[in-house]
């Protein structure tokens, strides 16, 4: 399937129940009246049986139990948003495993990493990525999984039993935002410990631009010397624009970006254009940033001086000095 949404497939029943779209679940769940039910079905209603439920609930039910049809699954499985969404979990995946991948190979053991994802979901991206490292290694990261959802939560916690992955997550059910309206501060969920990988791949495009600027630099410092943040956004020129909305009845408000403006939110937030990797995916619909802090730098006494060395520096039973500081 490809091309514009229009034609007879939007406007085919999305199951063989019939079409209740456009009635408000308020209305389905109140009592019969003359604004959900007509004169002629109330009367029929009071006159076979006062203990049935009212025709409209009825009708509600029978959508509900019917399963899709053809067209409409078709819609909703190859419509741009469904495959920009596969899309952004197989490359916010492979950004991550390839990350962690090259850690490991530096030295790094993988069951002393710690993960975060911010506003996870059902977190299939990450525990996708946690699950191949197990199977490559034998270990893998731990996770934390963070949203104030606790119904995605537990969805999260059931996928990862099924991929065996049980003892290695962390649910941690919080607001993003305070009373107030600031961000969560992530100290309240890290205690103390630092990340080698943040991803918030399914936010960025909820948030006002001064939200995403603060957002970007908290996840930022929160990370280890050489550790990867991995975010996305809605772009502005996607196709089939109007389909969460439209089609869907999404109802909370997408702000779309274009790449410029997410390069240049990144830089308010201290990340320059050099430091980001952009990624535009195929269907046009996401735009995915990666960036990694800087290496640290370790400092050595030596002799009254202070040595500056990086960790490119090190090699097998050597050390290079780079530079002096007196």
């Amino acid at each position: 399937m490809g091309g514009p949404l229009t034609g007879a497939n939007l406007y085919a029943p999305f199951t063989a129940a019939g079409n209740i779209t456009g009635t408000s679940v308020t209305a389905l769940l109140s009592p019969a009246d003359a604004s959900t039910t007509d004169s002629t079905t109330a009367a029929s209603n009071a006159a076979t049986d006062s203990t049935a439920p009212p025709r409209h609930l009825t009708d509600a039910q029978a959508f509900l139990d019917e399963p899709i049809t053809e067209g409409f699954r078709h819609i909703v499985r190859y419509c741009s948003d469904s495959l920009g969404i596969r899309e952004r979990k197989d490359a916010v995946n492979a950004l991550i495993t390839d990350h962690l991948r090259q850690r490991h190979h530096n030295g790094h053991a993988l069951d002393t990493m710690t993960m975060l994802s911010v506003g996870c979901g059902t977190a299939l991206p990450v525990l996708e990525a946690m699950r191949q490292l197990y199977d490559d290694y034998g270990h893998c990261p731990r996770l934390i999984l963070l949203d104030q959802d606790p119904v995605a939560l537990k969805a999260a916690e059931e996928l990862a039993a099924r991929m065996g992955l049980a003892e290695r997550i962390e649910l941690q059910c919080h607001s993003l935002f305070t009373p107030r309206g600031t961000l969560l501060n992530l100290a309240t969920v890290l205690k103390g410990r630092m990340l080698d990988v943040v991803e918030d791949s399914g936010l960025r495009e909820y948030l006002p631009d001064t939200i995403y600027v603060h957002l970007t630099r908290a996840r930022m410092r929160a990370l280890v010397p050489g550790g990867l943040m991995v975010t996305s956004n809605m772009n502005v020129n996607r196709p089939q624009k109007e389909f969460l909305r439209g089609l869907m009845g999404w109802p909370i408000p997408v702000i779309h970006r274009t790449i410029m403006q997410g390069v240049r939110l990144h830089e308010r937030a201290g990340i320059s254009a050099q430091q980001l990797r952009i990624q535009v995916l195929p269907s046009g619909v996401y735009t995915v940033f990666s960036a990694t802090t800087p290496h640290a730098q370790l400092l050595l006494v030596v002799h009254q001086a202070v040595v500056v060395v990086t960790p490119q520096d090190f090699a097998p039973g050597q050390c290079t000095v780079t530079k002096f500081e007196f």
